[in-house]
């Protein structure tokens, strides 16, 4: 008899067990107002965010050259000291390059080992393969100035406080929203984009992007973000392995001991292999003002 009642249970057990599990992986359908209330838990959580550290894979797919570009970031960042970000590799063996909207496969492509030390006005990059280091002043009157908020980029705007809420509800509409026990699910239709004339201050590009989130049900904070540039061109997938809000304060002390600075090696260069009579000039100014355009619009934040 209890053996009997016993194998009852244990069926019981098994079945409820069984039952919570698939009510984990299925995924129901919700509405636009369920998700709303989701997201602003989200920003709930985020709080003021003067301090936050994040620990993230991304994959950036150029649409353009089919390529593939995977990396890890490590990212500290407090409102009023500044930032350190690491750039760094991951293991590219077994993995195979996303495929653009077009259905073309694309080549994977690694990042190379890079650091940024932000701190008050200045602005540190560190190479670590060649052991050499740039500094770049970022004070409010450098075209450089929008360096210091970059590591907001990084953060889904329905997280960052920053953006303003109501243009967020007005640009981005819910397109599909789905829900399991411990995510949920929000994708956005193409947001609403405001007609810019001339040049004006550098464009908050999460604002122009498409956006599809999965959030994290117990700690309300992203799991997966992806994003569509307005042009189409550039897909970025991210995958937070960590987000910490107000974690314990971090030094941003820059050491320079290792490195050497990247104007004194090319002067070196230059002194040891001077140019011919025919040195290109316009050429080389031409790759100078396009490695410009490059940190402008391909930073890696």
């Amino acid at each position: 008899m209890h053996k009997a009642v016993f194998g009852v249970l244990f069926v019981v057990t098994v079945l409820s067990l069984s039952n919570s599990l698939a009510d984990d992986t299925v995924w129901k359908e919700e509405t636009p107002e369920a998700a709303e209330q989701q997201l602003e838990r989200m920003r709930a959580a985020a709080g003021k965010l003067s301090r936050f550290e994040i620990d993230c894979l991304v994959s950036d797919l150029d649409t353009t050259f089919a390529e593939d570009k995977r990396r890890h970031i490590h990212l500290y960042a407090d409102e009023t000291h500044g930032f350190r970000c690491e750039f760094r590799p991951v293991d590219l063996k077994h993995m195979t390059g996303r495929r653009t909207a077009s259905g073309e496969s694309s080549k994977l492509s690694p990042q190379i080992p890079e650091t940024w030390v932000c701190k008050g006005d200045t602005w540190t990059t560190f190479h670590e393969a060649g052991r050499t280091y740039a500094t770049t002043n970022v004070g409010p009157k450098s075209w450089l100035a929008w360096i210091k908020t970059a590591p907001h980029q990084l953060l889904p705007p329905w997280l960052d406080p920053a953006v303003d809420w109501k243009e967020l509800n007005a640009r981005h509409k819910i397109k599909l929203a789905k829900s399991t026990a411990s995510e949920f699910l929000v994708e956005f239709s193409p947001p609403v984009r405001k007609d810019v004339k001339g040049f004006g201050p550098v464009i908050d590009e999460r604002l122009e992007s498409t956006h599809s989130l999965i959030i994290d049900r117990r700690t309300n904070l992203p799991k997966r973000w992806k994003t569509i540039s307005a042009s189409g061109t550039f897909d970025r997938l991210t995958i937070f392995q960590r987000i910490e809000v107000n974690p314990p304060k971090r030094d941003l002390k820059i050491v320079l001991t290792g490195y050497q600075e990247m104007q004194q090696v090319a002067a070196a260069a230059a002194q040891n292999n001077p140019p011919a009579q025919d040195d290109g000039e316009p050429f080389r100014t031409i790759r100078f003002a396009a490695n410009c355009f490059y940190v402008l619009t391909w930073c890696p934040l």
